[in-house]
């Protein structure tokens, strides 16, 4: 970093304003793109510096803050409203005249009105224009409706058209999403055909900051743990609890899945699903984990979880030769794969 980067040389003085411009010879068109992102070699002085994009019709005017010393990638989404923003861990605003991103004419960074009189080297890398990729998440239901949280604001989804506004999902940082790209956006649509209920969202990952060289998105859907259970009931018994363990809605949509065993309330707890010589168990052992979290619940959840691994009767040795056993657990995800076993 900093090897072919743009070095601009301010001499000290008095009322003195600096910036650099780049004109382009053809005309960009940044409709496609969400950011422009750059590497600044910080000097920690709390200063505002600008960086402005210019259109035949207008501008989108930038300031950023330097708060941080050595190199730092700066990111300026092109997309969100006019207003103050932190992002990637750099405070900026934006002001915007422009109404369309096409066409762009040339591009400035300089120091701010608020900044006159800085002098010394500036170092810049790096400079470039970049869209983020994008992943859609689509959850399907046959519930009437269903709750959903963006951590901000809880939305009630039901059998009809409609859009949501999201305002409320963060990054690993703890800074909103909606500082990167602007409103996120879910749209709900009702399938009458199939009787069921599909949510749409549709996500940007932001672009890695430095140091870091990649970038995550992570997404968890909670169940509303609208009831409680006394007990697990095996195929030869059953387990009490000693105080109640509070219980997600789950049933068994496949028929020829066989519940090897169950909370009390018919809640299954162990599946087992034989398909194309495979055995396959699943076991909904979340709302165990879960408990251990609460002091007054996590020994009864030992107990469970003990009892439920000695009284599940697996079915390893009904599986034919050449057949594979997994087990699927609800501790992480879904589809968390524990182990596999093959027959002799």
């Amino acid at each position: 970093m900093g090897n072919a980067s743009l070095e601009t040389f301010v001499p000290q003085g008095t009322g003195a304003y600096w910036k650099a411009t780049r004109s382009f010879t053809t005309p960009l068109d940044l409709r496609d793109y969400d950011f422009l992102s750059f590497y600044w070699n910080g000097r920690a002085d709390g200063k505002s510096y600008v960086v402005e994009l210019l259109g035949q019709s207008g501008k989108i005017w930038y300031s950023f803050q330097d708060s941080w010393e050595a190199w730092h990638r700066v990111l300026l989404p092109l997309k969100i409203q006019d207003g103050s923003h932190s992002v990637g861990g750099v405070n900026i605003q934006k002001v915007s005249t422009l109404s369309d991103l096409n066409p762009i004419e040339a591009l400035t960074i300089g120091n701010e009105a608020s900044n006159p009189s800085a002098h010394g080297v500036f170092l810049i890398d790096g400079i470039s224009f970049d869209s983020a990729p994008a992943v859609d998440v689509r959850i399907q239901t046959t519930l009437s409706s269903f709750d959903i949280s963006d951590g901000k604001t809880t939305y009630v989804v039901s059998a009809n058209n409609s859009t949501l506004e999201m305002s409320g999902l963060r990054v690993s940082s703890g800074e909103s999403l909606s500082n990167y790209f602007g409103n996120i956006l879910a749209r709900t649509n009702y399938d009458a055909e199939n009787g069921s209920i599909v949510l749409n969202i549709s996500l940007r990952i932001p672009p890695p900051v430095y140091p870091s060289t990649n970038s995550s998105i992570r997404l968890r859907l909670d169940p509303i743990y609208s009831q409680t259970s006394n007990g697990l009931s095996f195929q030869g018994g059953q387990f009490s609890f000693d105080k109640p363990i509070p219980l997600p809605s789950l049933q068994a949509r496949n028929n020829s899945a066989e519940v090897l065993a169950w909370y009390q309330d018919d809640i299954p707890y162990a599946l087992h699903l034989s398909e194309r010589n495979l055995n396959i168990v699943y076991l909904n052992v979340y709302p165990l984990i879960r408990a251990l979290a609460d002091k007054s619940l996590s020994q009864t959840a030992i107990e469970a979880i003990h009892a439920s691994a000695s009284e599940i009767n697996l079915p390893v040795d009904r599986c034919p030769k050449r057949c594979s056993t997994f087990f699927f657990t609800n501790v992480e995800r879904q589809s968390e794969y524990l182990r596999t076993f093959r027959s002799s």
